[in-house]
């Protein structure tokens, strides 16, 4: 129901309220369950899952290579 030039904004905010208030080691639960909604369209809902992935790539270090 938002104007469709404050959905990517307001989607970014819950996304990023959810991993911030998230358990820790489990931050990416929430959102993950959030974009499965199904009152998001299918771009929407890509737009969930991408901005999920860019912030846990920013929160979780990659392992050390041996």
């Amino acid at each position: 129901m938002l104007p469709e030039n404050l959905r990517e904004t307001c989607l970014d905010g819950v996304i990023w309220g959810l991993l911030y208030h998230g358990p820790p080691e489990k931050e990416y639960e929430k959102p993950l369950k959030f974009c499965e909604s199904k009152i998001f369209s299918e771009d929407e809902r890509d737009f969930c899952y991408k901005d999920i992935f860019l912030r846990i790539e920013k929160s979780y270090p990659y392992p050390a290579k041996s």
